[in-house]
């Protein structure tokens, strides 16, 4: 999503520009996605230690070794001169090694797509790299990389997250809307996502004329007609949807969120001031995001049906809380992030 509104902001600026959106690893190999989030999953679940470990220092040869293979470098676009913006390290190493065996005159640039640097990111011969927050920049720095080169423009973002004047605090006639995104890898919250959903509005049914709920299920078709199935048996009105092309129109029509604190859905709900009960988060990013939140007295700990419950019952009562908890989330919030990376990059070419 990044790499989509970096280009989608580079043509808004410069129509006539040339821009590939590229991913190496699924162009050779289209299965891996699919297989690396089912590894992802696994891993975070049951190797947790093992993954934030490896995550923070960063030493695992693999990474390293993967991106040297020549069939990758080979299946980058062919250009000479340019620049190659990576939202994920590895093709940035790819595209370091390419740039070194293919004699390429390319700049490269790093784009972080969570609020916390894990120990790969930092690489020799990267002409910078644009980072989510001030905070990921001083990581950097403590990493031994310039100043100079650390940009804090925030996660590029879609047009159109940026935020309403005078956002009311609740919506239809006083009903509370909040919005649960149940999509995702398989990991963290999801593996019991049905199970945390029935505590939760077995929670809430005495304030069913009150609240009404949104449930996102992404592509995962079975997961949502087992969801459906689990909200005809409440009597709080729930609407249950799969893949959700416009999501700042579903963000825009909630009051509050709650999700697992993936880099991009945090800085969604930053920059359009929807405060985001957290789920609870993986290991890696998803704790280093949380970290985050926390740092800026942000987060909301919904990994328990019973807190989730205790954040939608405040929100009811506490609309000032409520009022004041989306001005604080839209303060820290860079809707504009795509076009100042655009903007920076260009700036460059001239």
């Amino acid at each position: 999503m990044a790499a989509r509104a970096i280009r989608d902001a580079l043509l808004r600026l410069e129509p006539q520009l040339q821009v590939a959106l590229y991913d190496p690893i699924e162009r050779v190999f289209p299965f891996f996605p699919q297989v690396g989030n089912t590894g992802l999953a696994v891993t975070t679940r049951y190797l947790r230690f093992v993954y934030g470990k490896a995550w923070r220092g960063g030493k695992s040869p693999w990474v390293r070794w993967v991106s040297q293979w020549e069939f990758w470098q080979r299946s980058l676009p062919e250009f000479q001169d340019g620049v190659v913006l990576a939202t994920h390290v590895v093709p940035l190493r790819m595209a370091l090694h390419a740039r070194q065996r293919y004699k390429k005159n390319w700049r490269v640039y790093g784009v972080v797509t969570d609020f916390g640097a894990h120990g790969y990111w930092p690489i020799e011969g990267v002409d910078g790299y644009f980072v989510a927050h001030e905070d990921v920049r001083e990581d950097f720095i403590k990493r031994g990389k310039n100043p100079e080169k650390i940009h804090p423009t925030g996660i590029p973002l879609r047009k159109g997250f940026e935020p309403e004047e005078g956002w009311p605090a609740l919506r239809g006639g006083g009903v509370l809307q909040v919005g649960i995104l149940a999509g995702g890898v398989y990991s963290g919250a999801y593996t019991s996502m049905e199970a945390w959903l029935r505590n939760f509005w077995e929670a809430l049914e005495p304030c069913q004329t009150r609240v009404r709920f949104t449930v996102v299920t992404g592509n995962r078709e079975t997961l949502r007609e087992r969801v459906r199935r689990l909200s005809r048996r409440t009597q709080l009105e729930v609407d249950v949807q799969g893949f959700v092309s416009d999501m700042v129109g579903f963000m825009r029509g909630q009051d509050l969120l709650f999700s697992k604190p993936g880099g991009l859905t945090v800085a969604e709900s930053l920059a359009c001031g929807l405060p985001l009960g957290c789920l609870r988060a993986g290991a890696g990013a998803e704790s280093a995001n949380v970290s985050f939140l926390a740092r800026h007295g942000l987060f909301l700990d919904a990994s328990s049906p019973e807190l989730a419950a205790r954040l939608v019952w405040r929100a009811m009562e506490d609309t000032r809380w409520l009022l004041t908890l989306k001005d604080t989330f839209r303060a820290i919030g860079k809707p504009d992030a795509a076009e100042q990376v655009a903007r920076m990059v260009l700036g460059g070419l001239e």
